[in-house]
């Protein structure tokens, strides 16, 4: 039947990171959040594991790893003194939503190495 050759496609696995701005930063290795604050930021970064309704977001210290395959929030600081209510995850659910559909569009472009 003639040469047969599979194509499979390699995936990497990454840490996605939604920015407070919605654009979507992708890491395929593990990142310290530390390099990832400017020293200017009004924000912080939080895990969406660690984030739940009614409860205060909790902020990744400096020396946290991103993990590939996890998801991440930059937020601003003001969120750190309220609990998150059903608007504040609906914002971030439509956020993620949106850089992670527009990510498979244009696939190789975010992804830091």
């Amino acid at each position: 039947m003639g040469n047969y050759r599979s194509c499979e496609f390699e995936s990497t696995v990454t840490a996605k990171l939604i920015l407070a701005d919605g654009n979507l930063q992708e890491f395929s290795w593990p990142v310290k959040v530390s390099l990832l604050l400017k020293q200017d930021s009004d924000g912080f970064i939080c895990s969406a594991d660690d984030m739940d309704f009614g409860e205060f977001a909790v902020a990744m210290g400096g020396d946290e790893v991103f993990q590939p395959g996890e998801l991440y929030f930059e937020l601003p600081s003001g969120w750190r003194n309220q609990r998150l209510q059903a608007e504040d995850m609906a914002v971030l659910a439509l956020k993620a939503s949106v850089a992670l559909s527009s990510k498979s569009r244009d696939d190789d472009d975010r992804i830091v190495s």
